[in-house]
């Protein structure tokens, strides 16, 4: 098989209906290829929105009073922040435990035979 032509040389559907053809008729486009492409550009877009939501509140912070939080403070606030999010982070995975190793569908089967449901 001859190597694909230069893209510079054709335009881009012209250069896609070549490649098709160097590869019998087969798509170069491939369903795995897309997806992830469709998932980059979904992650591409969910971080600029995050840069763009983390501009706006720096900016506006200025116009907010200032607290003056003593270094005590500052530090208990820091660590309530730091345990919220590992205590909320270590649920969501044990959430997902569960579900992969099939935990909520023992829980499911039990409570159907215990309320007299015999008919499922």
């Amino acid at each position: 098989m001859r190597p694909p032509v230069a893209a510079h040389s054709l335009d881009l559907g012209e250069y896609h209906r070549e490649l098709t053809r160097q590869c019998n008729g087969k798509s170069s486009l491939t369903a795995s290829w897309r997806r992830e492409m469709r998932a980059l550009s979904i992650a591409a877009a969910l971080c600029a929105a995050l840069l763009a939501t983390g501009y706006l509140i720096w900016r506006d912070s200025f116009a907010w009073p200032r607290i003056d939080l003593p270094l005590h403070g500052m530090i208990a606030l820091g660590i309530g922040v730091v345990l919220t999010f590992l205590l909320g982070a270590g649920l969501m995975a044990l959430v997902f435990y569960s579900a992969r190793r099939g935990y909520d569908d023992l829980a499911d089967k039990s409570s159907d035979s215990q309320n007299g449901d015999h008919n499922a």
